[in-house]
C-alpha cells in the first residue's frame, strides 16, 4: 500500500482537471496553504488540496485530497484521501452512502516511517422538518492499519476498528443566516486487549455549534466552537511502561472562524482560522503537558 493511494490521487487529479472532465461534471477544487503553531518544534506548514466531483446529471460523488506538512523538527508528514458516495434523493432529503480510504504517512529523522490507512464506509443525511428546523449528520465506522518501520528495520503492525458519529439540528434565521448544534463521538479500539492487560484503545465526545452569516456584500462568515463532554482517553501500551499512569485524559475546546468571499463566479477566496486548547486530567498525562495551538489557512476554491 505504500504511496499507492497518494499517487492513485495525483492521477485522479490530473484526470478530472481536464477540460473534458470540466464538460462532464460540476468540479471544486479548494487549493490552499495551512499552518499550525505550537509552543514547540511540532509547528508545521504545507499546502492542501481538496477535489470534489459530481458527474453531470448525476447523484455520484467523488473527492480526493492531498496534504503535506513539514514541521519544525524536519518530521514530514502527508495525507491522500479518497473517497465515493451515491447521494439518494427523496421528498424534504437526502442521505448519501460513501466508501472512504485515507493514508496517512509520517516520516521522522531517526529513520522511523509510519503508516496509517483507514478503509471506512460512513452515511451523510439532511433532512427538513419544517420550514427553519433540519436534521443533518454523519456516521462513519472501519478499519485502520498501523504500519510502523524504524531504521533498525523493526516492524509493529496494529490493527483498530475506528468510529465516528455527528448528528446535529440546524435552525435557519433567514435566508442569509443560520445555527447549527451537534453532538460528536469519535473512537479507536485495538486487537491487543489481552497484551499486557492494556488496551491502546481511545474515545472522546463533544458539543459543537456551527454558525453562518452572509453580509451584504457577499462575505460569508461562519464561527464555530468545539467543548469536550468530560475527558477524551488514549492508552499507549507501548509506553505505558515509563509512567505509573496507564493512559491520557484531555479536554479540548476550540474556538474557529471560516470567511469565504467570491471574486467571480468561478473562484472564491476562503480562509480559516481557529486556537484550540488541550488540558490534561492531574494524573493522566503520561509525561505530557496543556498546550494551545493556532491554525490558519488560505485559499481558493475553483467551481466548474
Amino acid at each position: 500500500m505504500k504511496l499507492f493511494i497518494p499517487k492513485l490521487c495525483a492521477v485522479a487529479i490530473a484526470c478530472c482537471l481536464s477540460n473534458t472532465a470540466f464538460a462532464a461534471a460540476n468540479v471544486s477544487a479548494n487549493i490552499s496553504y495551512e499552518a499550525g503553531e505550537y509552543p514547540n518544534d511540532y509547528s508545521y506548514q504545507g499546502p492542501r488540496t481538496d477535489l470534489t466531483i459530481n458527474p453531470a446529471g448525476s447523484n455520484w460523488y467523488l473527492g480526493f485530497a492531498y496534504r503535506t506538512r513539514e514541521h519544525d523538527s524536519e518530521q514530514k508528514y502527508s495525507r491522500a484521501d479518497m473517497n465515493a458516495g451515491y447521494r439518494f434523493r427523496y421528498d424534504g432529503g437526502w442521505v448519501q452512502p460513501t466508501f472512504n480510504i485515507r493514508q496517512d504517512v509520517t516520516n521522522y529523522t531517526n529513520g522511523t516511517r509510519i503508516e496509517a490507512t483507514m478503509y471506512k464506509p460512513s452515511i451523510d443525511y439532511s433532512y427538513v422538518l419544517t420550514d427553519s428546523i433540519s436534521l443533518w449528520g454523519d456516521i462513519s465506522m472501519g478499519i485502520e492499519r498501523i504500519n510502523e518501520r524504524t531504521a533498525a528495520s523493526a516492524i509493529r503492525d496494529s490493527d483498530y476498528f475506528v468510529y465516528e458519529a455527528e448528528p446535529g439540528i440546524r435552525y435557519t434565521i433567514n435566508k442569509w443566516s443560520n445555527i447549527s448544534l451537534s453532538y460528536y463521538i469519535n473512537g479507536k479500539h485495538s486487537d491487543k486487549g489481552d497484551v499486557w492487560g492494556l488496551t491502546d484503545n481511545s474515545q472522546s465526545q463533544q458539543a459543537r455549534i456551527y454558525a453562518s452569516i452572509v453580509t451584504p456584500f457577499g462575505l460569508t462568515i461562519s464561527p464555530y466552537i468545539r467543548q469536550s463532554i468530560g475527558y477524551g482517553s488514549t492508552s499507549a501500551w507501548y509506553d505505558s511502561a515509563l509512567y505509573d499512569e496507564l493512559e491520557t485524559k484531555t479536554k479540548l475546546t476550540r474556538y474557529a472562524v471560516r470567511a469565504m468571499y467570491p471574486l467571480s463566479k468561478t473562484f472564491t477566496l476562503a480562509a480559516e482560522w481557529y486556537t484550540e486548547t488541550s488540558k490534561f486530567k492531574e494524573g493522566y498525562t503520561l509525561g505530557k503537558e496543556d498546550q494551545t495551538m493556532d491554525y490558519f489557512r488560505i485559499g481558493g476554491v475553483f467551481t466548474f
